[in-house]
């Protein structure tokens, strides 16, 4: 529209008047210039708008990420707040909980003990060993075991102390893995016949056959019954040094019944030995100590009234011989120990050599 109106305006004035044409010149050449100043103004506005418009984003963005850091900090004010509120409690809880656990800990010392060797035997272990069923010494029987006595010759009168209680001696060593099987056995018997105290914890030699088997040791303990005397000689401790020395009376009876006939001679004053009142003798143990390798006293407890497993099978069979061997030698008292199955039949088998 600019350049129709610069046209008209050239057609109207005579190209020969200077007036005209230096007027005319002059309006030509001053609206290119108002033409750029306009321009100009116009592109240093719009620049200064987008300018303007890019600092108040970035004001925007601050302002934005400034509030976002705000509301995080009053988060983490209002949680470690509510921490603070809530530490008392969980404190509280933190307090009662290891209260619980040392409470558990202690009456698991004081029913157990301490399972470690030459430390009283745990009540819990104990308890176990004296406590076998009716039903388990049933159900086991003579278990797999071949009759591990022998009745001796000469029918020796029945061996007993000044009182008149049939003796019972046993000789063995606390090193022995084969004694430490037979004790199993032995403590279990001679329970149902009286008392032991002082019993404690042992492991047979770490060396020997059958390394550390858990066992017992009579060395120091003390047995109190009714119906016979129970002698129970340590010979060597755990290192095979001496421990107990037998009595003249006790050496003649290991010295006359552990050799021949009763065992062979290269074998002659083997251990465990083990003489029933004189009448039956028993020279090494039931059966091996295999199976109890890598199990604790409280292990091999616990699964005394499992007539299934193995080792019970072979503890409380053993056991069940004893127990014949002695309600011989005591007239068969107490009764409801000696007339209780397998019992009787065990002993018609003991009696015509099975």
């Amino acid at each position: 529209m600019a350049k129709k109106r610069n046209n008209r305006s050239g057609a109207q004035r005579p190209s020969g008047s200077a007036s005209g044409g230096a007027k005319g010149a002059t309006a030509t050449a001053t609206r290119p210039a108002v033409k750029s100043m306009s321009a100009s103004a116009t592109t240093a506005k719009t620049v200064g708008s987008g300018a303007q418009n890019q600092s108040d984003r970035i004001a925007a963005a601050r302002a934005r990420n400034a509030a976002a850091r705000a509301a995080a900090d009053r988060r983490r004010s209002r949680e470690g707040s509510w921490l603070r509120r809530q530490w008392p409690m969980v404190a509280a809880v933190v307090t009662v909980l290891l209260l619980i656990a040392v409470f558990f800990a202690i009456s698991r010392n004081a029913s157990s003990g301490s399972a470690s060797i030459g430390s009283p035997v745990p009540a819990s272990v104990m308890s176990k060993v004296t406590g076998v069923s009716q039903t388990t010494f049933e159900k086991v029987g003579k278990g797999t075991i071949a009759n591990p006595f022998k009745a001796t010759q000469g029918n020796p009168p029945i061996n007993k102390d000044k009182n008149g209680k049939p003796i019972l001696l046993f000789v063995g060593g606390d090193y022995c893995p084969y004694c430490a099987a037979e004790r199993w056995s032995m403590v279990m018997a001679l329970s149902r016949f009286g008392t032991f105290n002082g019993l404690t914890l042992m492991q047979s030699s770490g060396t020997d056959a059958y390394p550390n088997t858990n066992t017992f040791t009579f060395h120091g303990a003390t047995y109190t019954s009714d119906y016979l005397n129970f002698q129970g000689m340590e010979t060597s401790d755990r290192n095979q040094q001496p421990l107990d020395k037998l009595s003249s009376d006790q050496q003649a009876i290991f010295d006359k019944y552990n050799a021949p006939p009763y065992i062979d001679s290269q074998n002659a004053g083997a251990i465990p030995f083990l003489s029933v009142g004189n009448q039956y003798v028993q020279i090494g143990a039931a059966f091996i100590p295999d199976q109890m390798q890598g199990l604790t006293w409280q292990q091999i407890a616990d699964n005394l009234n499992d007539p299934n497993n193995s080792v019970t099978q072979s503890i409380v069979a053993n056991a069940n011989y004893m127990t014949a061997a002695i309600c011989q030698i005591t007239d068969n008292k107490p009764a409801n120990v000696c007339t209780a199955a397998p019992i009787p039949s065990i002993i018609s088998d003991m009696k015509a050599g099975k």
